[in-house]
């Protein structure tokens, strides 16, 4: 259930759009001016500057503006700058092609924001702005185990104490941190690799894998296109709840929004088309069963679990079987969102993540990555390529990258599909669960952005496997 954007210290999450056309969704003409995208950072910037009126009318698209009245935009843009003053100037972090990408803006005592930007290839204007938060800290690390330490580190800093704890019936004391790089024969790193992790949104790779092998063996196409059903709606992260009921999406669009930002109706929509069951029997086939996924719950479900289920019912939940968990699912309330948003308010906490959530070990999520560079066709590749967070810009030593990850409170996982342009595929699976305590996401991006770095630096140079290979032979990886 991961959130499009993140809070930035005290003020609310600004989350402008993606509207009209999503990173997700624009087709990109090549041939269009390729300063678009410069000139418009250049804007962003501008209208985050003092004294700086914003031309609304001429930059943003008419789709943005129905979206995102002025007044809102002026007064987020008012909030940013009286919080870390005007921008004195901009970079790019992550440039995906000529019309979409990210960019650092740069404020007083070295502070940095990070927006999601996309414009449209034809017309050049603002189709797509997310503020993203204040940029993360990236340390430099000499060498992967160092980084792999500082991220072991991330869980120490904030693990509750270890004690007896009398039996309340609530969740235990339970604080972990996972890594795993592996190409599947070999595992360069290797940090609780079998242990069970809360997944949050990551497991909605196996919904796109489960949907791409139905659309292979021509059970479903692309472009065939679902109503948007107001009972299969869920909250955000995601645009798709906004959608009036009966607006034909066509499949693809659907997966597209499920990957790209992480969209909540989306894919429940999918759960709803492929079928609950038929998801588990996926992953029964493909050995995802160790731990307990059964019934597979829906985002909205897990959001009405979150608000309503006390410490008693996550107990009832965990111990019963399945039937008894499709009762307590069919006595969930019928709230609307709305309803649902407001029995959400005081959600801060981490919440039951060790009994209900959706589960599995990063060698489990390793493995789903590696099937999927074996298995998945060429549009459900480009569907998991769309956001690749934290990636360098320049990604030299890569053919091909994929991400899929997740958070809610006391849960992070970010899991990536890496092909090098020489030798085989690896996954990278970062894990954080706390059941206590909220993770420092600012300090787990930036650890995980040097130690993606790292990683990237060593398998770029020659000779890389073969040394990677003796080492492990003497037992030193």
């Amino acid at each position: 259930m991961t959130s499009a954007c993140r809070t930035i210290h005290t003020m609310a999450c600004l989350l402008f759009g993606l509207v009209g056309m999503s990173a997700s969704s624009v087709s990109f003409a090549m041939h269009a001016n390729a300063g678009a995208l410069a000139e418009q950072s250049q804007y962003v910037c501008d209208s985050v500057s003092a004294g700086r009126a914003i031309d609304y009318e001429t930059h943003f698209s008419a789709e943005f503006k129905k979206a995102v009245p002025k007044a809102a935009l002026d007064s987020i843009l008012a909030k940013v700058r009286r919080q870390y003053g005007p921008c004195q100037g901009w970079y790019f972090k992550q440039k995906r092609n000529d019309h979409s990408g990210r960019i650092l803006t740069r404020h007083a005592k070295n502070k940095e924001l990070r927006f999601s930007l996309a414009v449209d290839p034809s017309t050049s204007v603002i189709t797509g702005l997310m503020a993203l938060g204040e940029a993360n800290r990236v340390p430099q690390f000499s060498s992967l185990k160092q980084a792999a330490n500082a991220w072991q580190a991330l869980v120490r800093a904030h693990a509750p104490a270890e004690e007896p704890q009398p039996d309340t019936g609530k969740e235990s004391a339970n604080a972990i941190a996972s890594l795993l790089i592996s190409t599947g024969k070999n595992d360069l790193l290797a940090i609780n690799p079998e242990a069970k992790h809360a997944l949050g949104s990551a497991f909605k790779l196996w919904v796109l894998m489960a949907l791409d092998e139905k659309i292979r063996h021509g059970e479903l196409h692309w472009h065939t296109e679902v109503p948007i059903k107001e009972h299969y709606k869920s909250l955000p992260s995601g645009e798709m709840h906004k959608l009036p009921e009966g607006t034909l999406v066509s499949i693809k669009q659907l997966a597209q929004n499920m990957i790209s930002i992480s969209d909540n109706t989306a894919t429940d929509h999918l759960i709803h088309l492929l079928g609950r069951k038929n998801i588990e029997q996926f992953l029964l086939t493909h050995r995802l069963t160790r731990f307990d996924n059964q019934p597979l719950l829906t985002t909205r479900e897990l959001f009405l679990i979150r608000a309503m289920y006390s410490d008693k019912q996550a107990g009832r939940w965990q111990q019963g079987n399945r039937r008894e968990r499709e009762k307590m699912l069919t006595n969930l309330p019928a709230l609307n969102l709305s309803a649902l948003l407001l029995k959400l308010a005081y959600w801060r906490q981490p919440k039951h993540i060790q009994r209900i959530e959706w589960f599995a070990s990063p060698r489990e999520m390793c493995n789903s990555l590696l099937r999927f560079e074996q298995t998945a066709s060429a549009t459900a590749k480009a569907i998991l390529a769309l956001n690749t967070p934290l990636l360098p810009v320049e990604q030299e030593p890569l053919a091909y990258a994929g991400f899929k990850g997740g958070s809610e409170p006391g849960v992070l996982q970010l899991n990536y599909l890496l092909k090098p342009a020489r030798g085989e595929p690896y996954c990278v699976v970062m894990g954080l669960n706390n059941t206590q305590k909220l993770i420092d996401e600012n300090a787990a991006f930036g650890t995980a952005e040097g130690l993606l770095k790292v990683f990237l630096e060593s398998i770029g140079q020659p000779n890389n496997s073969e040394k990677s290979s003796r080492a492990r032979k003497r037992g030193k990886s």
